[in-house]
């Protein structure tokens, strides 16, 4: 099972992902930061964006192969790649689960952008303000069902 988690910087993504890993078995994290950082991957253009989002999407893809749940914690801008990556996923055999975290576009960077995800998408959609212990819990065991 890949759990991908979306929204802007500083949304609470990490914190979710964090949070899902204590409770979910046999988890990884693949957050976006921390990936950055070791893989040494600097480029944030629309394309190295593309490029970094499918990426991750086949770290998280080759995990949930091996029996393990990947929580992916990634901005991941676009709408078309995200749909890419779990079309990708599903037709592999493995569940996917995309969960949006609503928060403040304050801390995008200069000439970004960021599209929510589309109705099509069918993800799961938090308020910043709902990434409490308890709305985690509730969303691990609907992901578990």
């Amino acid at each position: 099972m890949i759990i991908w988690v979306t929204g802007m910087p500083k949304a609470g993504k990490t914190y979710l992902a964090s949070t899902l890993k204590q409770i979910i078995p046999n988890s990884i994290i693949y957050d976006g930061d921390e990936l950055r950082a070791a893989l040494k991957f600097e480029g944030f253009t629309k394309e190295d964006r593309i490029e970094w989002m499918t990426k991750v999407g086949n770290l998280a893809l080759l995990a949930s192969k091996q029996g393990h749940t990947a929580i992916v914690a990634l901005v991941s801008p676009y709408v078309s790649v995200r749909k890419e990556i779990k079309q990708r996923c599903l037709s592999e055999g493995e569940r996917f689960i995309t969960v949006y975290i609503k928060g403040s576009n304050k801390f995008m960077w200069e000439g970004s952008e960021y599209e929510p995800p589309d109705e099509e998408e069918g993800a799961i959609i938090l308020d910043r303000s709902e990434v409490t212990y308890e709305e985690i819990f509730r969303l691990y065991r609907w992901c578990v069902r």
